[in-house]
C-alpha cells in the first residue's frame, strides 16, 4: 500500500489545535468586537487606530475567543493613559468598567469570581480552534 505524503497546508489544516484556526478564530473575534464596538473607543469615542482589549488576558485560552471577553480601546486608553487604561492604571480602568458597562464588568467579576470553580492559571488546555471559529460564526449570525 503507498503512503500518501500530506502537503504543509494539509498538515496545518489537520491540526485544528494550531495556528492555522487559532489565526482564524483570532480574526474573526476580533471582527466581532469591532463590530458589536461600534468601531471605536469605549472610553472616548476615537475612531483612530482602535485595537481589541482582552479583559481576560487573551493567553488565558480558556477566554480568549468569548465575545464578552473583548473591548475596543484607542492605543491612549489601551496601554499608554495612566490615567485610564487596562495596562498602565488597571484599578481605574475596572472602575470605569462597572460605572460605564455594568453587564461587561457583571460577567468579568462573576467569572473571577472564586467560587466559580474555574482555573485561570491552566493558560494551555487543548484547544480546537476550528470548533471555537466555528461557534463565532454561529454567535456572529445570531446577533
Amino acid at each position: 500500500m503507498k503512503k500518501t505524503k500530506m502537503s504543509k497546508l494539509a498538515k496545518r489544516i489537520a491540526n485544528v489545535g494550531g495556528k492555522f484556526w487559532r489565526n482564524k478564530a483570532d480574526k474573526l473575534w476580533k471582527e466581532i468586537i469591532f463590530t458589536k464596538g461600534g468601531r471605536c473607543c469605549a472610553i472616548c469615542g476615537s475612531r483612530d487606530y482602535i485595537q481589541a482589549h482582552h479583559l481576560i488576558p487573551r493567553n488565558i485560552l480558556l477566554f480568549r475567543h468569548y465575545i464578552k471577553n473583548g473591548i475596543l480601546l484607542c492605543p491612549l486608553h489601551h496601554r499608554y493613559s495612566f490615567l485610564l487604561s487596562p495596562h498602565k492604571n488597571p484599578i481605574r480602568f475596572i472602575l470605569w468598567l462597572q460605572k460605564n458597562d455594568p453587564e461587561k464588568w457583571k460577567w468579568l467579576s462573576e467569572t473571577f469570581n472564586l467560587q466559580s470553580g474555574v482555573d485561570l492559571g491552566d493558560g494551555h488546555p487543548e484547544v480546537n480552534y476550528k470548533e471555537v471559529l466555528e461557534k463565532l460564526l454561529v454567535e456572529n449570525s445570531n446577533g
